[in-house]
């Protein structure tokens, strides 16, 4: 008897650490966010198109996501609202993002907030419709070009 109740506590502090996840139990982590990482949908997850990293924010802050930016340990996150810093990996943030392009090592952005690409020495210079310019790595290049955002060739 005293086995049992030993692996019923086992078992349950199990299911309790499988639901927090690596975020830690003060971590401010939704329950959308979690559930993706552990792959469950939550429901009404198709009905919403919310990405989950504006959960993370302020909700003077939430408005349509532009891009994302690695700073040190932060993430600056830009939305057309603002923009904030989120304690979190720029790989964590870009799997909570909505679909976009990871077009450097240090920068994610949306298609949609795109306005015009051009040339800068061996890489691209992405301007967003807000003015913000992020770079585009020279490795980033192709995968820019099969989504037709490719900066056109200098004429010469």
């Amino acid at each position: 008897m005293a086995d049992r109740r030993v692996w019923v506590g086992l078992v349950a502090a199990g299911a309790m650490l499988g639901l927090a996840g690596p975020f830690g139990a003060f971590e401010a982590m939704g329950t959308a966010p979690r559930l993706a990482y552990w792959g469950a949908e939550p429901a009404g997850a198709a009905a919403s198109a919310t990405p989950p990293i504006l959960a993370r924010l302020q909700p003077a802050r939430r408005g349509r996501l532009l891009s994302l930016s690695a700073e040190d340990d932060y993430v600056r996150v830009r939305t057309t609202a603002g923009e904030a810093l989120v304690l979190m990996r720029l790989g964590d943030a870009v799997a909570e993002a909505a679909p976009g392009l990871r077009v450097h090592r240090s920068h994610w952005v949306a298609r949609a907030a795109v306005a015009e690409a051009r040339r800068a020495g061996d890489g691209a210079v992405l301007t967003l419709r807000t003015g913000e310019e992020i770079p585009v790595s020279r490795a980033n290049l192709p995968r820019l070009r099969e989504t037709g955002l490719a900066p056109r060739a200098p004429q010469g």
